[in-house]
């Protein structure tokens, strides 16, 4: 008798599991709705955020079992705004240029030499006032997708800080890049979002770049030790193209970093050299 009932117990659980994850795999499944998913409950590990408050909601959510690490990381995500914002309306006198790619080490050889030509300041995210926090959560921890979301905003107001001290803005890894690593780990062996999609737009309370340059390597460079697949980089270069940033660039990259470089710089001189003054 006692064995009937383990039995049945098990066919139950079994059933319930199996509805919960056909339920989360549809609410994920963004081709369907064309919206982004955004969890109530922040069980998944990859999450995209749609604002600053629904990230504050997770470390909410987070901070009810972890209070002393949530609150390190919210105490230095406001110390981080020490200056009053710049007003919205103000008018840049110097850009912030965007270069991401599925390359870091080329992406960061061509985005120092960019920075370097145009006088800008090299940022990144997290921004120094929480990169000491950036191992607060492991990799398969929902804090950790949360936290580099929140990162994003600070850096966005030290974006805006910056070029309000007339200071151009290189930086390599953005909403996008965080965009991007989330899909792919969530649409692993599924179709990606269809272009046009939500996940595609950039949240409107981040600052967007003035220009935005995708790298893409092909594979045939070799993946530089870094474990990238040819389908891997197409996929990248798939995502990327989606995006809904606008002027967005995808430049093929050359073996030599120089020629690449020339490349970029044209891209950024024909589209914003005038108005901003570029040299």
């Amino acid at each position: 008798m006692e064995y009937k009932k383990n039995i049945f117990f098990f066919c139950i659980l079994f059933i319930i599991n199996l509805v919960k994850s056909e339920y989360i795999y549809n609410a994920l499944d963004l081709k369907k709705e064309d919206v982004c998913y955004y969890p109530l409950l922040f069980e998944q590990i990859y999450t995209l955020f749609p604002n600053k408050s629904t990230i504050i909601k997770c470390f909410n959510k987070i901070q009810q079992d972890d209070p002393w690490r949530v609150g390190n990381i919210l105490k230095a995500f406001n110390l981080c705004f020490s200056k009053e914002e710049v007003m919205k309306s103000y008018v840049y006198r110097k850009p912030f240029i965007l270069i991401e790619g599925n390359n870091k080490m080329i992406t960061k050889e061509v985005s120092r030499l960019v920075a370097k030509k145009v006088g800008a300041k090299y940022s990144y995210t997290p921004p120094e006032c929480m990169a000491g926090l950036i191992n607060s959560y492991r990799y398969e921890h929902i804090g950790k997708t949360a936290f580099y979301a929140l990162a994003l905003y600070a850096a966005s107001y030290e974006i805006k800080q910056t070029l309000f001290s007339g200071t151009a803005v290189v930086m390599n890894g953005y909403w996008t890049d965080q965009v991007s690593v989330v899909l792919l780990n969530t649409f692993k062996k599924s179709e990606m979002p269809v272009q046009g999609s939500k996940v595609y737009n950039l949240p409107p309370d981040l600052i967007a770049p003035h220009s935005f340059i995708y790298l893409h390597t092909p594979s045939s460079y070799g993946d530089f030790g870094l474990g990238r697949t040819s389908n891997l980089m197409h996929r990248m270069h798939e995502i990327y193209s989606n995006f809904n940033i606008i002027p967005k660039n995808i430049v093929t990259t050359k073996q030599n970093i120089a020629d690449t470089f020339n490349d970029v710089y044209a891209i950024i001189q024909t589209q914003i050299g005038n108005k901003f003054n570029l040299p």
